[in-house]
């Protein structure tokens, strides 16, 4: 049963739509979080409303049944607001705004959070071989989503200069486009100081996601393997957090350095992440990388694949290392640079990433999204 509550005395409501707001650990739920939180206490001038899909909805895993579940309570909400007088923006989480037209609201933002479907068809043959032809599909079809909810904003905001390069470039002067920034809670992590005093020779490297053929965790095993084989021994212990996946599970038996444990709630992710010494990112794809944010703030040295956000939050050779998302050798060579580093050198390494990471805080973020509605209520 949708409930709406009634309305404050002002007449101005944002309405904030996003289908991912209950799942553990993706950025969008994240972003979701920290402005249903901030905003919703309503002290900011305007009433917020976060409006997720039915649990039992999402239950069923059919994507297109959520749109539509989506679509239509932030339709009816905007309409309840919009028939008493109030200025309405819906600031949709993309792609939850194709299904069905809203009429009802003053201004349409909609996030744009994914960027291979926006460059897809650069170097076509390229993208084949890094995503394979049943990933091509899936993004070929969020890029019609992504059309129509683009002709249906009045705004897009993108969460990385990246994302925001990529969309001007390929759709030119047909849409209004903004860059915002993600946030991270820094607060909440903080090194314990843990992963930099193992008494053990092995070095603990961790990486973390739930779709564990996007961030590439193959590639990463076996480049791990090739360095491990190299030494004679198990000198690097892999830690892998997020994966609900019995098939990737049976794969990650077969070898011994690796420990796979699963989705985690964030506070046993901290605690599991403050006891390593390195964090890898080895996305194909990534828009910005939540998670190389919050392995900065607490005092990881990190590694990330030469794409998307990725070089926003990793100066190559200043802050940490970048390689080639596709080309294991590249990877090989960042974790041998790494393991030839002094201690002196590797904190050097560290002291720049945390001090970069506070550019992404979740004070920043949300100053530059009430920024960003307070100039779409001056255009009303």
């Amino acid at each position: 049963m949708l409930i709406i509550r009634k309305p404050m005395s002002h007449k101005r409501v944002v309405i904030f739509v996003s289908t991912v707001h209950e799942e553990s650990r993706n950025g969008p739920a994240t972003y979701a979080k920290y402005l249903t939180d901030y905003f919703g206490n309503g002290e900011h001038g305007y009433e917020f409303i976060f409006v997720g899909a039915n649990s039992w909805i999402k239950k069923l895993g059919l994507g297109l049944a959520t749109y539509f579940n989506i679509s239509i309570r932030a339709n009816t909400i905007c309409k309840f607001y919009s028939k008493r007088g109030y200025s309405v923006i819906c600031h949709y989480n993309m792609p939850s705004n194709f299904i069905i037209k809203n009429p009802f609201a003053s201004r349409i933002i909609t996030q744009a959070n994914d960027t291979k479907q926006a460059d897809l068809f650069e170097s076509f043959f390229k993208k084949i071989r890094q995503h394979g032809f049943k990933r091509i599909f899936g993004i070929l079809l969020r890029k019609l989503i992504e059309i129509k909810a683009f002709k249906l904003s009045d705004l897009v905001v993108a969460n990385s200069d990246y994302t925001l390069e990529v969309l001007k470039k390929k759709y030119s002067d047909e849409h209004s486009f903004l860059r915002i920034y993600k946030g991270v809670d820094l607060r909440i992590f903080e090194s314990d100081g843990s992963n930099r005093s193992s008494g053990s020779n092995s070095i603990n490297m961790i990486s973390v996601g739930s779709d564990w053929k996007t961030k590439n965790f193959l590639l990463l095993i076996n480049v791990v393997a090739q360095i491990n084989a190299k030494h004679g021994s198990d000198v690097i212990k892999l830690t892998i957090v997020g994966v609900d996946d019995k098939a990737f599970a049976a794969r990650s038996k077969n070898f011994s350095f690796v420990n796979n444990i699963g989705p985690l709630q964030r506070d046993a992710l901290i605690k599991v992440m403050n006891q390593q010494e390195i964090f890898v990112l080895a996305s194909k794809d990534e828009a910005l990388g939540v998670s190389l944010l919050e392995a900065s703030a607490l005092g990881l040295f990190v590694m990330g694949s030469n794409i998307g956000g990725i070089p926003e939050i990793i100066d190559d050779n200043s802050s940490g290392f970048l390689f080639d998302p596709i080309d294991s050798d590249s990877l090989f060579t960042a974790i041998e640079k790494y393991m030839n580093l002094t201690s002196a050198e590797k904190d050097a390494f560290i002291d720049k990433s945390k001090c970069k990471v506070k550019a992404f805080s979740q004070v920043i973020m949300l100053q530059r999204v009430t920024e960003l509605y307070e100039m779409q209520f001056s255009l009303l």
